[in-house]
């Protein structure tokens, strides 16, 4: 009977965790694997300036000699 009473189950041991660390002020760090990624289907910020009107791009105009011409303001679309 003291041989049951003393035995301790299996499992309540804590398992050391892989990939985690506690750093000098205790903060809890952690490293992730990801796998490659596709340079190809990463999005890229896209910058306002960069991009063509709509009407540009239907008339397939552009502007080579860098001059900006005065358009007068659209309305705002709901």
């Amino acid at each position: 009977m003291l041989k049951e009473a003393l035995r301790r189950p299996r499992g309540t041991e804590e398992k050391s965790r892989k990939n985690i660390e506690t750093g000098l002020m205790g903060d809890k760090l952690g490293r992730i694997h990801l796998g490659r990624q596709d340079l190809n289907e990463l999005q890229t910020r896209k910058m306002k300036a960069l991009k063509r009107g709509r009407e540009e791009r239907a008339n397939g105009l552009e502007n080579d000699d860098g001059a900006d011409e005065e358009r007068p303001k659209r309305a705002r679309e709901s």
